[in-house]
């Protein structure tokens, strides 16, 4: 086995463990039956991906897949689900209707949420790179991110 492979295997068995983990809590019971519907319908175009991780951890461009993703986003009130699922579909050839999902999806976040994954959103808009959204982004993360960052600055001071 290469290095590289050892590496990735070590990594996905890490992130699973900690699926099944986060799968027995109680209060996670609504999200992970979303999340287990909607790879039943990505395993309906023909992938075998049975555990969440399956998806954050293999590369696809699948039209079908991210459409199927798209619709089960809003259904998610878990900030961590939802911005691994921007991750996926905001890819470079993406169209403008995933530009909209992302800032969307980043403005409904908390202060909180915001300061923990702004970054699945910004490189999600820079995979995307519509040129259209310049001014959103830029107006979203200077409120979202810069003076947020620079409140808890001054707060650290």
């Amino acid at each position: 086995m290469r290095n590289k492979d050892y590496i990735s295997s070590v990594i996905y068995k890490a992130a699973l463990e900690e699926e099944l983990e986060w799968r027995k809590e109680k209060e996670n019971r609504n999200t992970v039956h979303l999340v287990d519907k909607m790879l039943k319908e990505i395993r309906a175009l023909g992938y075998s991906y049975k555990y969440f991780t399956d998806l954050t951890n293999r590369a696809n461009n699948d039209i079908e897949v991210f459409r199927i993703i798209e619709n089960y986003i809003p259904k998610f009130n878990d900030a961590w689900i939802v911005s691994n699922l921007i991750s996926i579909i905001g890819v470079k050839g993406s169209n403008s209707s995933v530009a909209s999902i992302v800032l969307e999806c980043y403005a409904r976040l908390t202060d909180d949420e915001k300061r923990m994954h702004a970054g699945f959103y910004d490189n999600a808009l820079c995979r995307i790179g519509d040129r259209h959204f310049i001014s959103d982004y830029l107006t979203v993360f200077d409120k979202g991110i810069i003076i947020n960052h620079n409140k808890n600055r001054a707060n650290l001071h």
